[in-house]
């Protein structure tokens, strides 16, 4: 999966990627992933909204 993000993040540099990962049928869950810069910026992003939201 990394392979395929270091892929297509080459051609889309500025859009965050998410990865659904997971197998409800197999019981595995289903959610979404992200990877190295990606995912430090959706994590101050959603930390942002988080605080937001609370604040309000």
């Amino acid at each position: 999966m990394r392979r395929q993000y270091r892929s297509i993040k080459e051609t889309c540099g500025d859009a965050i990627l998410m990865f659904r990962s997971g197998d409800v049928r197999k019981g595995l869950g289903d959610f979404y992933e992200m990877f190295e810069e990606d995912a430090k910026v959706a994590a101050r992003v959603l930390e942002s909204c988080a605080r937001f939201t609370r604040a309000s």
